[in-house]
């Protein structure tokens, strides 16, 4: 337990850390990136190397999410939750978040979806949906189709992240834990809430079921 406790406090030290650092390289990118002096491939570059510092920030968060998780040291507020609210919420979000028009989002709630609520945390089902989408974007950059899905599955209902892309590394759809971060911090998020995720590839792209108690 003291080690455990050891390697919690050491991961968020060094996330800590790692956050003023690189604040100061995403403030700085941006501001060149805006700089209408300076070349238009140095714009870009500095671009690149803010949305990069960004994805550093969010590896950051990601690991000291999942530290808290498995240790139970992050606070779980379940609360009565109407998916379909949330799913609105996470689609708009991801919308007006996109600055590229390779990339389009579809909501779609399927008959019967508009009532049915669970017992969740809002704030990290909502974590687990952005890393999903976030997933797709990064992993096809010559751009692709994401529908954000409430369906209904036999007797219970799934929150489905789908998109028309490459398809996941046959590894996760085997359940083997050799993918990143953002793919694991979702099982464990969906663990924490008595339910599970599921990963598989399609015809065209892939899709990441999330189960949980209704």
């Amino acid at each position: 337990e003291e080690r455990d406790a050891a390697r919690a406090r050491w991961i968020a030290g060094v996330s800590h850390d790692i956050r003023t650092p690189l604040t100061m390289v995403m403030g700085y990118a941006g501001e060149l990136e805006e700089d209408r002096a300076l070349p238009e491939r140095a714009r870009r570059s500095a671009g690149v190397i803010r949305g990069q510092s960004e994805r550093i920030r969010e590896l950051v968060q990601d690991l000291n999410l999942a530290c808290k998780l498995e240790y139970d040291m992050q606070p779980v507020d379940m609360q009565p939750l109407c998916l379909a609210e949330l799913l609105r919420e996470i689609a708009a979000e991801v919308v007006n978040a996109q600055t590229h028009a390779r990339y389009t989002v579809r909501l779609d709630i399927q008959q019967g979806g508009q009532g049915v609520t669970v017992a969740a945390d809002a704030r990290l089902l909502g974590r687990a949906l952005h890393n999903l989408v976030g997933n797709s974007i990064r992993h096809n950059p010559e751009g692709c189709s994401v529908t954000i899905r409430l369906a209904r599955c036999g007797e219970r209902w799934e929150i489905q992240v789908e998109d028309d892309g490459r398809g996941f590394p046959q590894e996760v759809c085997e359940g083997k834990r050799t993918h990143g971060m953002g793919l694991s911090l979702v099982e464990q998020i969906l663990r924490v809430h008595g339910g599970a995720v599921r990963f598989e590839n399609l015809p065209h792209g892939c899709r990441a079921s999330l189960m949980l108690p209704v």
